[in-house]
Order: C-alpha cells, then sequence, then structure tokens
C-alpha cells in the first residue's frame, strides 16, 4: 500500500476519521511517496505528541480557550460528541495541555465511543504517564466498566503512585480505588494525597470507613463531602442518616454500604443501556455495581440479585455472590423469570427504575391502531374533527360538528382512545379544564401505556404546582414496547417541566437530548418559543426547585 490508499484508512491518532480528513494535511510535507506506513504513524503521532507537557490553563493560547471553553458548556448540556470534537481542535492548537486530552477521551466515553476513548487516553499516556494521575484514574474507571479488572487495578495503581496536580485527579484516584473496593486504601489516599478538601474523595472516604465499621470517622467524612452534586449528596445523607440510626455494614443485603448512586453510571445514559441490554459479558460489573444500589435502596430483593447474578461473569459477579450468600441470602425459587429476555426486563424494572421513571426499550411504528378501530365509513367526518381540533378555533361552526362527532365516536368505544383524547383536548380548547381532566384520568385509568394521555395530566398537574399528583403519573405510566415516536417525544416534553422542577438535572439533560435527536431523526421542529416561555414562567413561578433532593 502507498500514501494514496493510507489516505483512507483510519487516522494513526485515533479519532476515528479517515487520514485524507483528519491529520494529512498536517503531516503531508513530512512523508513523500516511498515512506513506509511506520514513517506516516511516526509522523502522526509527533504531531500530536506534547512538545512541552504542562496542566496549566493559563499557558493556553485565546482561541484555545475559547474552544475549550464551548466544548466543556457542551458536555454540561449532554452533547457529548459535540464536546469531544471541540476538546480535538483545542488540543490541536495547543498539544502539550494533556487535560485537554483527557476531556476529550471523557467526553467520547460518556458518547458511548468506548474503544475511540480508550485509544486517545492510552496514546496520551504514553507522554504523560508520569505526571498525569487523572488519566490513569480514567483509565481505570473505563478498564472496570468494560469489564478489564485486572487492568484496571494496574492504572488505578499508576494513579496512586503519582502526585495529584488538582482535586479532579485526586477525585477521580480515589473513585478509582473505590470502583475496585479498596477501602482502606481509598482512606490512606485520601489522607496523604494533600486534597482532603476534594468533595468527591471525601465521599469515597467516608463511604470506605463505614465499610470499615469505622463510624465516626465515616460521619466526619461524610459531614465533609456535603453539597458536591445532586445524585452523590442525596447518597450521601442517606448513608448518615442509615448510620446516626445505627446501621451497620453487616445489616445491609450485601454487606456494604455503596459507592455508587445510578448518577454515577449515567453518562449520557449509555453506561446503562449497555448494561441493561446485554445483561452480561464486559458490562457485568457495571450491571452489579448498580444491583447493589438497588439493593441499598430496597427495589431488589437480594433473593432475585442472586438469580441474576447467573447471567454476570467476572470477579465483581464473584464477589458479589459470595457476599451474599454470606449474609444468609437465597436465591428465589422458583426465579421471577425464566430466559434471559426476561431477566433483562426484571432487571430493567427492578434495578434501573427511578420512582416510577422506567428505563426500557422502545420501539417505534408508524401507527398504532386503536383497539376499537373507526368504522370506515366515519373517517371523513373524523378527519375533519381533527382538522377543526388544530385551528384551536371553537367559534367555528365546524368546531361544533367536529365535537359533536368526537362524542358520538367516543360514546360507548372506550378503546377508541385516540378519540377521546382529541375530545378532551377540545374541551381543554374551550376552557372546560375540569371536565377535559376528568375524562383524560379516565382514559389514563384503563390504558396506562398510554403516553399522550399521561403527558396530558403530567401537565396539568405541573401548571398548578401540584407535584404528588404528578409523582403519582410518573408512577402509573408504563410506556408501551411499541408506540409511535410522536407518542413518545409529548411524553418526553411533558417531562422537562416536572424534572427540572424536582431539580433532577441529570435526567432532565438525558431527556432534553433524547428529545433533540427523535425531533432531527423525524424532522420535528422544536416547541414554539411561546410555548417554551410558559413552562419557564410556570417553573419560575413556582419558585424554581421546590423539591430539589426529594424524589427519589
Amino acid at each position: 500500500m502507498g500514501v494514496k490508499e493510507w489516505l483512507y484508512e483510519e487516522c494513526p491518532c485515533g479519532s476515528g476519521r479517515k487520514l485524507k480528513f483528519c491529520c494529512w494535511p498536517e503531516v503531508r510535507d513530512e512523508v513523500s511517496g516511498g515512506d513506509t506506513h511506520d514513517r506516516l504513524v511516526e509522523a502522526v503521532r509527533n504531531l500530536h505528541q506534547p512538545p512541552g507537557l504542562t496542566n496549566t490553563w493559563t499557558e493556553l493560547s485565546p482561541s484555545a480557550l475559547l474552544r475549550a471553553d464551548e466544548a466543556l458548556q457542551l458536555m454540561r448540556e449532554g452533547q457529548d460528541a459535540k464536546a469531544a470534537e471541540g476538546f480535538r481542535e483545542a488540543r490541536k492548537l495547543l498539544p502539550g495541555l494533556y487535560a485537554l486530552w483527557n476531556n476529550e477521551a471523557m467526553a467520547w466515553w460518556r458518547a458511548g465511543k468506548y474503544e475511540k476513548a480508550r485509544r486517545l487516553l492510552e496514546e496520551c499516556l504514553k507522554y504523560t504517564g508520569a505526571i498525569n494521575a487523572f488519566g490513569w484514574g480514567m483509565l481505570a474507571e473505563m478498564r472496570y466498566g468494560t469489564g478489564k479488572e485486572e487492568g484496571a487495578a494496574e492504572a488505578a495503581e499508576r494513579a496512586v503512585a503519582l502526585c495529584p496536580v488538582s482535586r479532579d485527579a485526586a477525585s477521580k484516584t480515589a473513585a478509582a480505588l473505590a470502583m475496585l473496593g479498596r477501602d482502606e486504601e481509598v482512606v490512606r489516599y485520601v489522607e496523604g494525597c494533600g486534597f482532603e478538601e476534594a468533595k468527591v474523595g471525601c465521599f469515597h472516604a467516608g463511604v470506605a470507613s463505614a465499610n470499615l465499621g469505622r463510624r465516626e470517622e465515616a460521619l466526619a467524612w461524610l459531614e465533609r463531602a456535603e453539597g458536591e452534586n445532586l445524585a452523590m449528596n442525596e447518597l450521601r445523607g442517606k448513608i448518615v442518616a442509615d448510620l446516626k440510626a445505627g446501621k451497620r455494614a453487616e445489616d445491609l443485603p450485601e454487606g456494604r454500604w455503596p459507592h455508587w448512586c445510578r448518577a454515577s453510571y449515567d453518562l449520557g445514559g449509555y453506561v446503562q443501556t449497555e448494561a441493561m441490554t446485554s445483561l452480561g459479558g464486559k458490562w457485568s460489573v457495571v450491571a452489579c455495581d448498580l444491583m447493589s444500589m438497588a439493593l441499598y435502596e430496597g427495589t431488589l430483593k437480594a433473593g432475585d440479585a442472586l438469580a441474576l447474578l447467573h447471567y454476570l461473569t467476572g470477579m465483581r459477579a464473584t464477589a458479589m455472590r459470595e457476599r451474599l450468600e454470606s449474609h444468609g441470602a437465597t436465591e428465589t425459587a422458583p426465579p421471577p423469570f425464566a430466559t434471559k429476555d426476561e431477566a433483562k426486563e426484571f432487571f430493567v424494572n427492578a434495578v434501573l427504575n427511578m420512582d416510577g421513571l422506567t428505563f426500557q426499550t422502545i420501539e417505534f411504528s408508524e401507527n398504532m391502531e386503536m383497539e376499537d378501530p373507526i368504522p370506515e365509513e366515519d373517517i371523513p367526518a373524523y378527519e375533519k374533527a381533527i382538522e377543526a381540533l388544530r385551528k384551536k378555533d371553537p367559534s367555528q361552526a365546524a368546531w361544533k360538528t367536529g365535537k359533536a362527532t368526537l362524542m358520538r365516536l367516543a360514546e360507548g368505544h372506550p378503546g377508541r382512545y385516540r378519540v377521546r383524547l382529541n375530545l378532551a383536548g377540545m374541551l381543554m380548547l374551550e376552557g372546560k379544564e375540569h371536565e377535559a381532566e376528568e375524562r383524560l384520568e379516565q382514559l389514563f385509568e384503563e390504558f396506562p401505556s398510554y403516553g399522550f394521555a399521561a403527558a396530558g395530566l403530567l401537565r396539568l398537574a405541573v401548571e398548578r404546582g401540584d407535584l404528588d399528583k404528578a409523582d403519582e403519573i410518573c408512577r402509573k405510566y408504563r410506556p408501551a414496547k411499541k408506540m409511535p415516536p410522536e407518542e413518545y417525544l409529548d411524553w418526553l416534553d411533558a417531562l422537562e417541566p416536572y424534572l427540572e422542577l424536582c431539580g433532577e438535572e441529570d435526567l432532565l439533560e438525558n431527556v432534553r437530548e433524547t428529545a433533540k435527536d427523535l425531533r432531527k431523526e423525524l424532522g420535528i421542529p422544536e416547541p414554539e418559543p411561546l410555548v417554551k416561555k410558559f413552562w419557564e414562567k410556570i417553573v419560575r413561578e413556582l419558585g424554581g426547585h421546590p423539591r430539589r433532593g426529594r424524589r427519589r
């Protein structure tokens, strides 16, 4: 092969792009037609090799700083793939700042590009391995998450051997040790790393101390960890309350306090989804950690966990089984599932169910037939009624005729749920909210998997600030496994102001990103600005986040 063929091979820099559209413009003058492929790889690596390694952000060029700031903002918004591209552009402007390499790898990992993230980070560590504690800690997390537990331990040990240069590096190293269950080492590391104010590190030191039976020490560490982030702070508060009530690690189903909450494995939803859909293989360690959280929260029974462990492999699964059995757990007989597919569904509901917000795989269909179809001769009148509803003008004669048609078609036919939904919509536009809500509630009671009805009721509850009612709707709603994408999108749109009021930032980001992707795929525009302003006003008038930290 020669240069022409290499141009359409993957670029040696690990970006995943073709060489021609990646690093070729910057190395073409250094590679001649007679050079070997090894010379090409060397030129690309020299291009990216940090010329003078640093982790000082003040040394950034203004353009690199701008791109890095933009990428960080994209990451906060959940646009991880775009963030990774931004970090890559900043890294090209200043390859010596290895924090940019770390951030790009983390963004690719969050975006579900696991191999790309790992390759980039390992390439970075070739040059920064002697100083990049954060990079080693993150590599430990990547290897652990994909089932390479021995490799994860090696990376964590490399991180521990280095002097951390920031709180983030100290926190990432402590998290890596916690992930591996090395509680004594976690405490010793946080005590001696020089960043005892790092709240994530304090949290892991507190949980580790609790697992070691050192109650007062655990409470002291956990007190210092308060306020790091919503999800971790909720778990911290629950552990503190249980410790003060006298509960010990041996009183728990697995004999350990959990270091992780669900949001720890959120990462845009990708990692949880992989654990859910495979329920085994390289994602076994993640599935085990998620099960540990569910055991502590009480949504999963120890006997059912033992049944699920038949599908999981690796050291983490073996250790979990041994701990459960040593604490007297026996496998549920008969188990609540007979096949792997049934086990996956059970895992979704018992392990990933977050206060009624069920994570499951949904198959989209172009249309869903009603249980009680409209007679063919009535379809023209029904379509005219829908057209009148879309015009939103109750003063028109077509409105009255359309409403009469819907009432006639709905009468005595409960299975015509779309007709009943549209009739409620007409009543709402006429200002008859009470009657419309009653019809929606009856419809939702009979068809709890109907997303349009659930979304309508959720909007009404949020609009008047009745979040207890909103909670109830979320608990009752059970999404159908097959539905039109517009129905699912309507539910996501209704969830957004509800999650914002509840202070569920992580879930809110996922919902927004999912809705955005679905709209793009379907060619559906974003909600009208007036609609957005209306819900922003509702959230503002209800006091921002009145239930922050209370949902789970």
